[in-house]
């Protein structure tokens, strides 16, 4: 489970207590948010995605992600389709597409790091 741009992984709570009765799941607060470490330099969400599973042993998995983090979950699945099963998205913000007036100061803003891959840097 990916939070989304605005908190942390707490979000997830409900879900997450409700999922783990009958399925392993993780969560984790991305860079910045929650417990995590305030970022010092520039780094990839995908790479950040594909080590926190990699250290979890994850080998397969559905990622749940929602608003700007969905579009994180999308360029994963498209990354790495041997480690994706399915993607649960939640108000995804999809990059490509524009952003309506309403949301485009911040939709903009929050999606940045999320797309840029890690050859990218």
């Amino acid at each position: 489970m990916i939070h989304d741009g605005l908190l942390h992984r707490e979000t997830w709570n409900a879900q997450f207590c409700r999922f783990r009765e009958t399925l392993p799941g993780y969560r984790w607060d991305r860079r910045g948010y929650g417990r995590s470490s305030t970022p010092t330099s520039e780094f990839s969400q995908l790479d950040d995605l594909f080590a926190v599973l990699k250290s979890l042993k994850v080998e397969r998995a559905t990622l749940l992600g929602c608003s700007p983090v969905a579009c994180l979950a999308i360029h994963f699945a498209l990354d790495h389709p041997q480690m994706v099963t399915a993607l649960v998205l939640v108000g995804p913000i999809v990059s490509g597409l524009e952003f309506s007036d309403h949301l485009r100061p911040g939709a903009i803003a929050a999606c940045q790091p999320l797309t840029r891959r890690s050859s990218e840097r």
